[in-house]
């Protein structure tokens, strides 16, 4: 089963996508807001079917964070367009993005989308790596 991961931001979406085994994961893109469910059926006609893992917030001190509802509302809607969602609890996804960039030295505009795609990519690795007890 292939998965797709997204990272939900306050403008933009970063998407990442496994492998047909859904073991591996990759950065793959980052689109507007407005443009998350066109593009999701776009890279269903793209790479056939394929599961939704949801980033979800949450904070340290276990409280809601401020995204959640919308999250919680995104995932319903999605859910009511066919797809499967699963909400996948994450912290510091962006933070241990920008790390990486950091150490890779990138700079610019390309950091702010790297940024994106690669929290989606380590939100929907954690998810992987759970699913499959490793």
């Amino acid at each position: 089963m292939r998965y797709l991961g997204l990272d939900w931001g306050e403008k933009r979406v970063g998407i990442a996508i496994s492998d047909v085994e859904g073991k591996i994961s990759t950065p793959l893109k980052v689109v507007s807001r407005e443009a998350l469910i066109k593009e999701l059926f776009a890279l269903r006609e793209e790479f056939g079917e394929f599961e939704i893992v949801l980033g979800l917030p949450a904070r340290t001190d276990g409280l809601p964070g401020a995204s959640e509802k919308e999250v919680i509302k995104l995932k319903q809607e999605l859910e009511e367009l066919g797809f499967k969602v699963h909400l996948w609890k994450e912290w510091f996804s962006s933070v241990e993005a920008k790390r990486i960039l950091d150490l890779c030295e990138v700079k610019g505009g390309r950091k702010k989308d790297s940024i994106d795609k690669i929290s989606a990519a380590l939100i929907l690795e954690s998810y992987l790596r759970s699913v499959s007890g490793k």
